[in-house]
């Protein structure tokens, strides 16, 4: 069961297991909600449209994508690496 201690606790409620890899909600005014990973800003929601599915579903696909890109760059680093012993 939840424990909410202030704002910032729900945030981190709507979040769910992602506010532990990383991931925050920001409040930067009464109006909207900016979700980071680190140190990079992912997405921006009216606070009106924003759901809990829809923000661990952007998460979810942030993670999807930069998997996607890290596996991509380790194999054309790997390809170049055999490339040049290949030549």
């Amino acid at each position: 069961m939840a424990i909410y201690t202030g704002k910032q606790s729900v945030l981190n409620e709507a979040l769910g297991i992602y506010s532990e890899i990383g991931f925050q909600l920001i409040e930067p005014d009464d109006h909207l909600l900016e979700l980071w990973f680190k140190d990079k800003r992912i997405v921006v929601y009216n606070q009106t449209k924003a759901t809990f599915e829809i923000i661990r579903k952007d998460c979810k696909n942030f993670l999807g994508n930069e998997l996607v890109n890290k596996l991509a760059q380790n194999y054309s680093d790997c390809y170049r690496e055999e490339f040049k012993h290949n030549g």
